[in-house]
């Protein structure tokens, strides 16, 4: 599952303590990084950011659609990694370099679910795609566990996968987009 193996090796690479705040995770370069892991032309590690970036995307919305209230090993990991970004992006940084969507994110996000939280994110930072880009070396944990449970439970497609190969119009491509 390429997806599984994207989050793995992006677990891999995080690192922190680099830059001027040490106490979060690096995030310059991050998805380069990861890309550089599967190629080594230079071509190709630039064309592969770019898939990369594409797949946490679709990483995203495959969570928040598949996400299942009753799996509290999931709910308990997905707080945990956001609320760690939040602590390491608010509380742990100086004031004056704190996003303001980042604590406004913090403050507002009702902890109840991924897809309360990515649509707050996205909806504070908008196209602040640094900021978004943040959250990553975070999540790939999570991804990698919400996958790697996917695989052992041998649960593929996931319900994401099912709505998406079931659209058969733009029309539908745009409800599922609300």
């Amino acid at each position: 599952m390429v997806i599984l193996q994207i989050a793995s090796r992006g677990v891999a690479l995080r690192s922190k303590g680099i830059g001027d705040y040490p106490a979060r995770y690096f995030s310059d370069h991050y998805i380069e990084g990861v890309a550089e892991m599967f190629t080594e032309d230079s071509l190709a590690k630039k064309t592969a950011a770019g898939y990369l970036r594409r797949y946490i995307r679709a990483m995203r919305a495959d969570l928040t659609y598949g996400y299942e209230e009753s799996n509290e090993d999931q709910n308990s990991l997905f707080r945990q990694t956001a609320d760690e970004y939040l602590r390491d992006n608010t509380d742990l940084i100086p004031k004056v370099a704190r996003g303001a969507a980042v604590v406004a994110l913090d403050r507002h996000w009702d902890r109840k679910s991924p897809g309360s939280f990515y649509r707050l994110m996205y909806q504070l930072m908008g196209h602040a795609t640094r900021s978004i880009g943040g959250f990553v070396p975070y999540e790939v944990e999570y991804n990698e566990w919400c996958y790697h449970q996917r695989v052992l439970t041998g649960s593929d497609p996931t319900p994401f996968d099912t709505r998406v190969l079931s659209l058969k119009s733009s029309r539908d491509f745009d409800e599922l987009n609300k």
